[in-house]
């Protein structure tokens, strides 16, 4: 990275790619000095599920010295969340063995979880 206090940043490159050559919804916006922006993908270009993205954003001074940076990968995964939880009662009671030793016994029933 440079620091150049009397050069300002005059230009910014903004690329959005993918892993393994994949799909590519933005390859190279030019932004000049604009600090922010907004990107809307058309329906062709949305991110696909189970993509990993990343973007990588160049910075140039006037005096020409660039810096570029990249994101970490974003993951895409459309799937719903998984809500699972216990069921109503939830009971447990605490007993002693013809020893006197102390036992919980806990009775729960799950919802929601299922093995694949």
């Amino acid at each position: 990275m440079f620091d150049d206090d009397e050069s300002p940043v005059v230009r910014h490159e903004i690329a959005l790619k993918t892993h393994h050559e994949g799909h590519t919804p933005m390859e190279h916006l030019v932004l000049g000095s604009k600090r922010q922006v907004t990107i809307a993908l058309d329906g062709n270009n949305w991110l696909h599920d189970g993509y990993s993205y990343y973007a990588t954003v160049i910075g140039c001074n006037a005096s020409g010295h660039c810096f570029s940076s990249r994101t970490p990968d974003l993951h895409v995964d459309s799937t719903p969340p998984h809500l699972a939880g216990f069921k109503t009662p939830m009971t447990w009671n605490k007993i002693r063995d013809n020893r006197g030793i102390a036992i919980t016994n806990v009775s729960l029933t799950w919802y929601g979880f299922y093995d694949q």
